[in-house]
């Protein structure tokens, strides 16, 4: 699928141009040369299934096809000691969900040796994009508490959208100062978990702005609760891999 454009994306991911057209659109340069990067195709119990391009498996005629299946992703919910946590709103450059709110860091592991492998793999990808995104260092992986695994699917705009097998993890860190990359980010916010309803109004209906759909997704089913426990300190990671896998939600 998409070779012709495929073919373009390995043409010019050697030159140094701010934009460049595919399948209609002008895509930023940064944004633009990831699109061959390969993603881990799983089926709805996290086995690997094959790899696929970014492009095809960000494409709605993919996504929404008989062949689509989810890729694999994480989003991470970074805290302080005060409670607080980080959000950002995307940058407008992004191919999927520009100007949107979300959480503090959602990518994916890359189908490579090191990133292979589900927990530690997506922990490994975790930790690559918070300091790529955000330029926050995280030292000991085994930081990133995995608290659950979900799918879902929705469209972006223009033909573009998600399907993911999505890792939730929670980290607490003390960061003296975020230093955005503003290719990926334009605006990040520390929030309180009593203050979270009025920022998202102020933000969403105010102001016109918009949420990520699986940002959406686990502030409506469980963030509070994690939010509580990371409070008390009584998050209770994942132990069970396999258990959980067999039974993994569709939001």
């Amino acid at each position: 699928m998409f070779k012709k454009q495929l073919k373009l994306l390995n043409q010019f991911s050697s030159l140094n141009k701010k934009e460049t057209e595919i399948l209609g659109q002008k895509l930023h340069a940064s944004q633009f040369q990831t699109l061959t990067q390969n993603l881990i195709l799983v089926n709805r119990h996290d086995e690997v299934t094959g790899n696929i391009d970014k492009l095809t498996a960000h494409r709605n005629d993919y996504i929404f096809s008989e062949k689509g299946e989810p890729h694999r992703a994480f989003s991470v919910f970074l805290f302080n000691h005060q409670n607080e946590l980080l959000l950002h709103k995307r940058s407008d450059i992004k191919i999927t969900f520009p100007k949107f709110w979300t959480n503090t860091c959602c990518s994916h592991p890359l189908m490579q040796a090191d990133e292979m492998n589900q927990e530690e793999g997506c922990r490994l990808a975790a930790k690559r994009r918070l300091n790529f995104e955000l330029n926050i260092e995280i030292e000991n992986q085994q930081d990133f508490l995995l608290v659950d695994k979900f799918i879902y699917k929705a469209p972006s705009y223009e033909g573009w959208g998600e399907y993911e097998l999505d890792y939730v993890f929670l980290i607490k860190r003390d960061i003296k100062d975020v230093n955005p990359n503003p290719e990926e980010i334009s605006e990040f916010a520390w929030v309180k978990k009593d203050q979270l309803k009025s920022f998202l109004k102020e933000k969403l209906e105010n102001k016109g702005e918009k949420a990520t759909p699986w940002f959406e997704k686990i502030i409506e089913h469980k963030l509070m609760n994690w939010w509580e426990l990371m409070e008390k300190d009584q998050v209770q990671p994942i132990t069970d891999i396999e258990k959980v896998n067999k039974n993994i939600p569709l939001l």
